[in-house]
């Protein structure tokens, strides 16, 4: 017989792997009364374990909020007992979403649960921490009404740019951050001046975040978008030498129609 500790372990790999309707049945409404204290729907408002061990109630909690998650992103309904608990929880709400690594999607999640003011907490936890390349990550809190002024753009650059220069454990992070700001910027502005002005990073790794950022607009834009990118990467790459450094950051089909690298293509098709 499985401990709980190793129970909680094996439902977390089956969220990892999709399974979410073997998590559905994994614990009753009773198990999470028992184990967290907490009355949910569909148990018998009595606890039946007197002794509750707090890591678990919490592991318990942790879950329930992973797992409403991922029934967002399969937009399937989460369980009611999931829900109670995520709803109930309190001091500890923020440490649950800032462990979880969800990023903008638990806010998106909790939102379309009408789960106002859980959804708000967690926003302010996850807005300078996005799930590695979601390049979305701003277009997400934006879209649940999180919307950042010059000075909160400023603050997360001005943030992350000091980050990087301490050789952060967590690059990959502030990078698609940065990303996520120009990204955003283009969709709300029509151009990334914003992000290129204020943040002023060397240039390479300012190029990396650009291209990651491009990358993803050109795989989602319409023509029109698209088109008015073209123009404005067009106007940042004008050396050869920038043009060879963001070559291989780029996709094949952005490159080459970039003015740059539709002449370095041509050049290399002909051996020059």
């Amino acid at each position: 017989m499985k401990s709980l500790l190793e129970s909680f372990l094996f439902y977390n790999e089956l969220l990892k792997m999709g399974h979410i309707d073997l998590c559905r049945t994994f614990f009753t409404p009773q198990d999470a009364e028992d184990i967290t204290g907490i009355g949910v729907t569909g148990s018998s408002g009595t606890p039946q374990q007197k002794s509750r061990d707090h890591q678990s109630g919490r592991n318990m909690v942790n879950l329930s909020l992973a797992s409403i998650v991922e029934c967002y992103r399969a937009k399937e309904p989460p369980e009611q007992y999931w829900v109670d608990l995520v709803e109930q929880d309190g001091d500890e709400f923020a440490h649950s979403v800032w462990q979880s690594g969800n990023g903008a999607d638990i806010v998106l999640a909790l939102q379309a649960l009408g789960l106002q003011e859980k959804s708000l907490l967690a926003a302010k936890v996850v807005l300078d921490r996005p799930m590695e390349n979601d390049v979305d990550h701003l277009y997400k809190l934006a879209l649940c009404g999180v919307k950042l002024n010059s000075k909160e753009k400023f603050d997360l650059l001005t943030n992350s740019k000091t980050a990087l220069s301490k050789h952060s454990f967590d690059k990959e992070r502030l990078f698609t951050l940065i990303s996520s700001i120009m990204s955003l910027d283009f969709m709300e502005q029509g151009d990334y001046a914003f992000t290129h002005a204020i943040a002023k990073l060397p240039e390479k790794e300012f190029d990396g975040s650009l291209a990651f950022a491009c990358n993803h607009l050109w795989e989602t834009c319409d023509k029109e978008a698209k088109d008015r990118l073209l123009s404005l990467m067009n106007e940042t790459y004008t050396t050869i030498d920038r043009a060879k450094y963001i070559k291989p950051h780029l996709t094949e089909s952005l490159f080459k129609h970039l003015t740059l690298g539709r002449e370095m293509t041509f050049a290399e098709d002909l051996g020059l």
